[in-house]
């Protein structure tokens, strides 16, 4: 009995949970299709207002679309304008920041060389380098190129050294000679005693224009007229010694000299050993060769010598040979 009691209970429940769980699905059913109608008024709603919307709006668009692309313009431009700004600005930086590294480098290697480090330096590294690969070049082009060339050199100096001796002994040897062929023009007995030396030296250069020269002279003091000088009061010759004429003779003007040998010559006071010794004294002293004319033609004409004035030599070897027999 209770079995069954407990079956009619069980039978009862069951009947009350279905027409609950009944009636919730109605009414969920009911509530969707609410919903749903309500959705599909919403939606019609809202399609009639974004018809509406469309429509009204269409001119509005196209002034937005415009005033949308003038903003855009405006926009870009600006945008161009900051960028040549920030360009601008960055350049300026940019050179300003490359300005202060430019100056630190600067200062530092100043500073560096004030110290004598990057001159150290540089100074080592140059030695070696040039040690390195310069002096290898360097003894190359000279062994090969320079040393050939100045060797060459050299020889061609030194011939022009020897030939630039040669001239020079040349000219000094044309101006010694013209010197003393102008001072035997010039009434010197020592230069045309030289040019005699000169025209007589076989191996000298200019013999033949100093033997020439020097005959010249010779025939230009031989002429057969001999002038006569007087002589100068103040002397007061006749009150002199022969000796005395003799140890002032040099000191005398020449012509007064001229005079002198022709009054000695001439003189009474005087015999002929005393005028001939006198007169071969002057003959083989004088410097003048004017003297030496005039002493050597008064001598030939105590001697009897048929000679030339200037035969110097001759006439005093004869005096030497003669004279104890006088």
């Amino acid at each position: 009995m209770k079995k069954n009691i407990d079956e009619s209970n069980k039978k009862e429940i069951d009947t009350s949970h279905f027409e609950l769980y009944k009636e919730i699905v109605e009414k969920a059913h009911n509530e969707i299709l609410f919903v749903r109608s309500a959705y599909k008024w919403l939606l019609s709603l809202v399609a009639i207002l974004i018809i509406v919307g469309l429509y009204f709006s269409y001119k509005s668009t196209r002034d937005y679309r415009q005033d949308l692309k003038e903003e855009g313009e405006k926009t870009k431009n600006e945008l161009l304008e900051n960028y040549k700004s920030l360009e601008y600005q960055l350049r300026s930086d940019l050179n300003q920041m490359v300005f202060d590294i430019k100056n630190q480098v600067e200062n530092r290697i100043n500073e560096e060389f004030r110290n004598e480090n990057i001159h150290k330096l540089i100074e080592d590294k140059s030695i070696q380098k040039v040690e390195k690969f310069a002096y290898p070049l360097i003894n190359d082009k000279l062994n090969n190129s320079f040393i050939p060339k100045i060797d060459s050199a050299v020889v061609k100096l030194n011939d022009l050294d020897m030939r630039y001796d040669i001239f020079i002994n040349d000219i000094q040897d044309i101006t010694s000679f013209m010197l003393i062929l102008l001072a035997a023009q010039n009434d010197n007995r020592l230069a045309f005693e030289q040019l005699q030396i000169m025209a007589l030296d076989s191996l000298y250069t200019y013999r033949s224009i100093a033997f020439s020269a020097w005959l010249n002279i010779i025939d230009i003091y031989n002429q057969p007229f001999v002038s006569k000088y007087r002589i100068s009061e103040e002397i007061g010759i006749d009150s002199l010694s022969l000796n005395s004429i003799r140890n002032k003779f040099d000191s005398y003007f020449i012509y007064d000299q001229l005079g002198i040998l022709d009054y000695v010559a001439e003189s009474n006071r005087f015999n002929k050993k005393e005028k001939m010794e006198f007169i071969i004294d002057i003959y083989i002293k004088t410097k003048s060769i004017k003297v030496t004319e005039k002493a050597g033609k008064l001598f030939t004409q105590f001697s009897g010598q048929k000679v030339k004035p200037l035969a110097i030599k001759f006439i005093i070897d004869w005096w030497e040979s003669n004279k104890h027999n006088i």
